[in-house]
């Protein structure tokens, strides 16, 4: 079996900064990140809000009128729509986060400031397909 390099988290963040440099931990994948952020928090609320108000329409009242159980409920829709929106740019963002600084898979676009967004993006689509970008979807 082979030997982890890591023996645990501090460990790994101390291995990162000696090798790659400390201003890694803070802007490795930041754009990727964000752009994530955008499409998970726009489907978790949107989700929540439709929800909560198709449910206040079945039961014929108004938004103030819901019970708690519909407040649960719209939050787990929207807590579902977020990860359906947002977990083809997490597999992205997590192959930009984890490749090492001296060896770049994922060369940057020429002009545009993406971080290898979209050199990954082809990549993942060439070699596995739509498939690629919902591996390890289905525990979430």
């Amino acid at each position: 079996m082979k030997r982890a390099y890591y023996k645990g988290p501090i460990d790994c963040c101390m291995k990162v900064v000696r090798e790659e440099g400390l201003s890694v931990l803070m802007t490795s994948g930041l754009i990727s990140t964000i752009l994530r952020e955008t499409f998970c928090y726009a489907g978790q609320f949107g989700g929540y809000f439709l929800f909560k108000r198709a449910l206040a329409q079945f039961h014929g009242c108004s938004l103030d009128e819901l019970g708690h159980s519909s407040y649960f409920l719209s939050g787990g829709v929207g807590g579902l729509c977020c990860w359906l929106t947002s977990y083809p740019q997490d597999i992205v963002k997590t192959k930009l986060q984890t490749q090492k600084v001296g060896q770049i898979k994922y060369p940057r676009h020429p002009t545009i400031p993406d971080e290898g967004i979209i050199s990954c993006v082809k990549e993942i689509w060439v070699k596995e397909g739509t498939y690629g970008f919902w591996k390890g979807f289905t525990p979430c």
